[in-house]
């Protein structure tokens, strides 16, 4: 029998459960607003559960994980960004994202610049999200490999294929509810997780004890000092922190950021869904620090003897290994896989969107040809679902045969070095209405200069020192802004044509959801029924587990996760069942 029999035992049948869920939610896809935003019908926790997982699965395992490992408390401070965007979104940006009641995100650019803006952000998003769904893949890929010691490029290919088949057939819908569902393992698992480490080092205390002993306090403090010599001197220092910050709060507050809240109600359920994914990110991340903490005083030795680029990113896959209960590291391996398709589905469905929404309907229009049925959209979507998937595969691929490159210094060279330059003319067009249609293009070609210049600076093309990750930042930001604001004088040359545009968009934007009127079924009850019906038999599964060999220690960590995830899904279903039959 083999050593991960169980497992892999787990691991079969709980795939096989998320691919009959997203089958069964399928049901709900009757057109492309269905596929693409759930028609504008999601429930707020719904959808924040979904956002939540969105924003973890990628990374936190793996690459803030291996943060948390390598720089302590500093993996908490690069959120920091993230959670202040979210919370400016609670109060002012969430309510008036879903009122422009779009589809996708170039969708929202057509309406405020034009239809050149949405064919280069088209283009532009379709390729960012390849790359970050590729990242998203080799990240779990990296983690599963780190449990199981199988060759990383295999599990790419496998992994890939299971999600690509599923993200294919479901659509938003399924996505969400698997995102739910994945929500309601992750909690428990991760609180048993931090408990267990807990456990294992004699508290926050013990902890902390050997933090010290181990001559890791420096090195673990929330800020390091400028010239230390334990992170290349500026990284993760008060002005990296400052510059990460920013980064957050600038891509949680632009335009880009709207298309998360598309699938709400309303204007109101979009606010909630932001406070409960707020809620969920800030305790998560709490919880997901420990593991890796305790790996870094208990672990080390095993965590940097994996063969992978970057080993500190399989800390908390070795402190699972070490401390979950058998059959319960299937379970976690598991909802790694599945979690990863929120990120994955980035890649698949919202780039489908995107194809069909605002690329497909020029092709048609430069063809002569007319356009297509809703059926005949659906049907194509899927198929351009499967190519985009199979490109993900490659370019994961492409990210894992190269050395000397984490994760997370990935995801921060791609944003800051050409990500950001995009993000500024979406940002300041939430709050500056005065500026003409060409705005975008001539942000964009100004604010790409610096990062070619440091690109070939490093490539060593130009005589002259890279600037760091802070500078590059700054630079970007300070020369898209004033040019943004040196392009509004021009406003007044535009056509009444434009300026008549402009003024619907923040017209649309301001005006309140009549969720009655413009959308008009309400799904609540059934949401909560069929999501907490499929919560609940998972909890039943788990359950099962008991039969796996262990101490009694390791079954009352069974039955804590079992317990949890059976009493979230039971009530879900009585209440979705009871307010069906009062409706």
């Amino acid at each position: 029998m083999s050593e991960h029999f169980f497992e892999y035992l787990v691991i079969f049948i709980y795939m096989a459960f998320l691919l009959g869920l997203g089958f069964a939610f399928s049901k709900f896809n009757k057109n492309t607003s269905d596929y693409f935003r759930s028609g504008a019908q999601g429930t707020w926790w719904l959808v924040g559960t979904s956002l939540f997982i969105g924003a973890i699965s990628s990374s936190t395992f793996t690459a803030t994980a291996g943060l948390a490992f390598d720089a302590g408390l500093t993996a908490l401070a690069v959120n920091a960004g993230f959670w202040i965007g979210i919370v400016i979104n609670i109060c002012f940006l969430a309510r008036k994202f879903r009122q422009l009641r779009c589809v996708t995100f170039p969708e929202v650019l057509r309406l405020r610049y034009g239809g050149k803006v949405e064919q280069l952000y088209s283009c532009t998003s379709i390729f960012f999200q390849l790359t970050f769904a590729a990242i998203t893949l080799w990240s779990v890929a990296t983690f599963a490999s780190a449990i199981f010691g199988f060759n990383l490029v295999v599990l790419i290919l496998i992994i890939g294929v299971v999600i690509l088949i599923y993200s294919t057939s479901g659509g938003r819908w399924a996505v969400m509810a698997t995102d739910f569902l994945q929500g309601i393992i992750l909690i428990p698992m991760a609180i048993l997780m931090a408990y267990l480490s807990l456990r294992a080092v004699g508290g926050f205390e013990g902890l902390y004890d050997k933090i010290s002993a181990a001559g890791l306090l420096e090195r673990f403090a929330l800020v390091k000092p400028y010239g230390n010599e334990m992170f290349n001197g500026n990284d993760y220092t008060l002005g990296w922190l400052a510059a990460s910050t920013t980064m957050g709060i600038v891509l949680s507050c632009s335009l880009g950021a709207s298309v998360r809240y598309f699938s709400c109600k309303d204007g109101p359920e979009a606010q909630k869904a932001a406070g409960w994914q707020l809620t969920l990110s800030i305790t998560g991340m709490m919880i997901f620090m420990i593991p890796p903490l305790v790996a870094s005083v208990l672990y080390a030795p095993e965590v940097l003897a994996q063969d992978i680029s970057k080993p500190a990113e399989a800390a908390y896959a070795v402190a699972c290994i070490n401390l979950l209960p058998a059959g319960l590291l299937g379970l976690m391996v598991t909802a790694m896989f599945a979690a990863s398709m929120a990120n994955i589905d980035t890649g698949l469905n919202a780039n489908a969107a995107i194809f069909i929404q605002n690329v497909h309907p020029l092709y048609r229009r430069l063809t002569g040809k007319g356009q297509l049925s809703d059926e005949a959209l659906l049907a194509l979507s899927k198929r351009v679902s499967i190519i985009f998937g199979l490109l993900i595969i490659c370019i994961a691929l492409y990210f894992a045969s190269q050395e000397q490159l984490g994760m997370f210094e990935a995801m921060l060279h791609i944003m800051g070095m050409f990500g950001l330059p995009l993000v500024i003319p979406v940002l300041l067009a939430v709050f500056i209405r005065g500026v003409p249609s060409w705005t975008p293009f001539v942000v964009i070609g100004t604010c790409v200069i610096p990062s070619i210049v440091k690109v070939l600076a490093v490539q060593g093309v130009l005589p002259i020192e890279p600037w760091n990750y802070q500078t590059n930042i700054a630079i970007i930001l300070s020369l898209g802004v004033t040019t943004f604001l040196a392009c509004m004088p021009f406003y007044k040359n535009e056509t009444d044509e434009y300026k008549a545009r402009v003024a619907d968009f923040y017209e649309r934007m301001h005006r309140p959801v009549d969720f009655k009127a413009e959308v008009g079924e309400n799904r609540d009850h059934e949401q909560s029924r069929m999501v907490g019906g499929f919560v609940a038999i998972v909890g039943l599964l788990v359950f099962t587990m008991l039969f796996v060999p262990n101490t009694w220690s390791d079954r009352m960590g069974i039955v804590f996760v079992a317990g949890f995830i059976l009493a979230v899904g039971s009530a879900m279903y009585l209440y979705g069942r009871k307010g069906a039959a009062e409706k």
